[in-house]
């Protein structure tokens, strides 16, 4: 007789940081960017950024699914939101060196508002 598959329960690979945590984060981060107006949301499968910044709006989003394709296994969307968040702290850090501005490398994720 077959037995039953075993019930997996998968950590939060951010699992030390709460969401709490990074939402602090994003709001430091935002700071660090001089953007003013943002919006973010996750839920169990996925998350959005959505800011802007000298006057255009960009949205970064990111969700299990995405991320599987890329061959990283995500188990929440929490987790996808910490990646997002993470991301636009790489971006920051690129921004206060002076390497690039923002805008460049946010250039594709420009939304259109109607």
């Amino acid at each position: 007789m077959e037995e039953p598959d075993e019930i997996r329960i998968q950590k939060k690979q951010y699992g030390s940081g709460s969401s709490a945590q990074f939402e602090r984060k994003l709001l430091k981060v935002m700071e660090r960017l001089g953007v003013k107006k943002y919006s973010f949301n996750w839920d169990r499968w996925s998350c959005w950024v959505e800011f802007v910044y000298k006057g255009e709006t960009y949205r970064l989003d990111h969700s299990l699914e995405k991320a599987r394709t890329m061959g990283i296994e995500l188990s929440y969307g929490s987790d996808a939101f910490a990646e997002v968040v993470l991301t636009l702290e790489d971006l920051a850090r690129i921004f206060e060196r002076g390497i690039y501005d923002l805008s460049t490398w946010v250039a594709g994720m420009k939304i259109e508002i109607s």
